[in-house]
């Protein structure tokens, strides 16, 4: 799929921290969204040798819905994944962030939709997430409650579960608990025990939403 009318546009926000000028340049010359995993992957080389994890759940499908109908809200969804990056990483993952690149396909799925009405835009899976996945310091996902009312996140779930890497849950109610006690709870998982940081991090990928 051909994204360069998109990319060109870029940047649709202020650089993020995690992010250095050279990769968040090259995202303009990405002429089709297999073009973005290298500049993903370079991304997450930041944070080598740590093991990264990636927050999934509803974005363009199903989570926080606009009032009155059943279409996804896209910017409230967005919103969530933030602060559970935000709080995932207090309790000791480090978290590649991936809302720069769901900026863009924003405009990528609106355009996608205009050819094939009633369809999800499997680009945005088969070629940057499943990608994504390959990256050798990419250790699992962490849900956000209601992930199953996201087909991108269920086709998320069965694809890293069969490259047998980690599936992790957010606690069902994180969201009206202080990020301080979902931290807690997060750090005291066996699994998150076992990929405790190498070496400090003074970057991350992730920012607070404008």
């Amino acid at each position: 799929m051909n994204i360069k009318h998109i990319t060109k546009q870029w940047p649709f926000r202020p650089m993020p921290v995690g992010w250095r000028k050279k990769e968040w340049d090259s995202v303009r010359e990405a002429k089709t969204i297999a073009d973005l995993v290298p500049i993903s992957h370079r991304v997450m080389d930041h944070f080598s040798p740590n093991p990264v994890f990636l927050v999934s759940g509803p974005i363009s499908t199903g989570g926080i819905l606009k009032p009155g109908t059943e279409d996804a809200d896209i910017k409230a969804n967005l919103q969530c994944f933030n602060q559970a990056v935000e709080t995932l990483f207090k309790g000791g993952l480090l978290l590649f962030n991936q809302i720069p690149f769901e900026d863009l396909f924003v405009p990528v799925n609106k355009a996608w939709k205009i050819e094939h009405p009633d369809t999800y835009c499997m680009p945005i899976l088969e070629d940057f997430y499943r990608g994504l996945f390959d990256h050798k310091h990419l250790q699992g996902i962490v849900l956000i409650p209601g992930w199953e009312s996201s087909f991108g996140a269920n086709w998320e779930v069965k694809t890293i579960t069969s490259l047998r890497k980690n599936v992790l849950d957010l606690p069902v109610d994180w969201h009206k608990k202080k990020p301080e006690e979902v931290a807690v709870h997060i750090a005291s998982l066996d699994i998150v025990k076992r990929y405790k940081r190498k070496r400090p991090v003074s970057r991350i990928a992730s920012y607070a939403m404008q």
